[in-house]
Parts: C-alpha cells; structure tokens; sequence
C-alpha cells in the first residue's frame, strides 16, 4: 500500500483505512508515502485501526505534521481526519493537537471511541 502511496500520478482525494488492524508503525509507513506521492487529500479515515495500543511519539508526530503543511501545499490540506476507537490516549492527542492548531483547512477530526480524558481534550481547545 505504502508504495502505491508513493506513486507522483495518483491522485486520491479520500483515502478510507478503516478497520485495518494498521498499528503506529503501519501508520507511519503511511504517512510517509502520502508525503512524497501525488495525491491530494481532503478525507483521511483511519477508524477502527491500532494506533493508540502501539504509537510512539514519532509515529503520532508524523501524522501531525500531515496536518501542518503550509495552506499553499494542497497535498496536506486535509478537511476530514477520523481517528475513532484506535486507543488514543491524553499523551496522543497531545501530541496530535499541535498538527490539528496549524491546519487551516481541517474542519472536521473525528475522536470518538478513544480512551481520551479531559485533560486530552483540553489540549485541543
């Protein structure tokens, strides 16, 4: 998968992971395809997957900064991020959050079903 990610001809706008089994490492593999590829995100699902079980704080770093990219980078101009029952706890979303304050396109980021607290959603205030 990662190295058809990589492709500079594909042209994806939504990418559905959903249900995967995909753990931080996968995810990572991911991200770094989707940086040097061609497409164009805008919906990125990555529900139901194995994240917060295994992530370290590299592989939650290499999703924020998915998110990061300038506006004039349209490749990393996601609208939709949905990372429901993957195990995130307080320390991913507080790694996740400074991604998700510089992404100016992201509208909608998905979190339910996850084992965060008040304190991790604080951190997306």
């Amino acid at each position: 998968l990662a190295k058809a990610l990589e492709l500079p001809g594909l042209r994806l706008q939504r990418l559905c992971l959903a249900g995967n089994g995909f753990d931080g490492t996968d995810m990572q593999l991911i991200v770094a395809a989707l940086k040097v590829g061609g497409s164009r995100l805008l919906e990125l699902d990555l529900d139901s997957n194995r994240f917060g079980v295994t992530w370290k704080g590299s592989e939650v770093r290499s999703l924020a900064e998915l998110l990061w990219r300038s506006p004039a980078d349209s490749a990393y101009n996601l609208r939709l991020l949905e990372l429901c029952d993957n195990s995130l706890d307080d320390c991913a979303v507080a790694l996740l959050a400074e991604g998700v304050r510089q992404a100016s396109g992201l509208e909608l980021l998905r979190l339910s079903r996850n084992s965060i607290t008040d304190r991790g959603a604080s951190c997306l205030a």
